[in-house]
């Protein structure tokens, strides 16, 4: 994370973050996408929706079977910081931060259910 006014580091290694069918989560790095850099077991069923809360700096995973987890990692280990079951399908799921927003610092999620229904977080 940097400052306004610091440059980027460009050096810093880039990854994607992929879920996967049997509930585990890859990273690999962009430059050499063609190896998996790591991999972690975070649901028990396929991963349906997974995006990075920047901010925040965790990652939001969504199952098949409706369970929500924020985790991330401590002490180089992966940990689960909150886990809720959402009893129902999620259809979208959207990430939005305004980059402007350096007064509040906030991070809104968009959920809209299999149902209709349509919720921010």
């Amino acid at each position: 994370m940097h400052s306004q006014g610091e440059e980027q580091d460009d050096t810093a290694e880039k990854f994607l973050v992929m879920g996967l069918s049997k509930g585990s989560v890859i990273f690999v790095k962009v430059k050499h996408i063609e190896h998996i850099y790591a991999r972690f077991s975070v649901h028990k069923q396929q991963i349906d929706h997974i995006h990075e809360l920047k901010r925040q700096k965790c990652i939001m995973t969504l199952c098949q079977e409706n369970e929500l987890k924020i985790w991330g990692f401590q002490d180089r280990k992966l940990a689960v910081y909150r886990k809720f079951n959402l009893l129902r399908p999620v259809s979208t799921m959207r990430v939005i931060e305004d980059p402007l927003d350096q007064v509040f610092n906030m991070t809104m999620i968009l959920m809209a259910f299999s149902s209709g229904e349509a919720y921010y977080f």
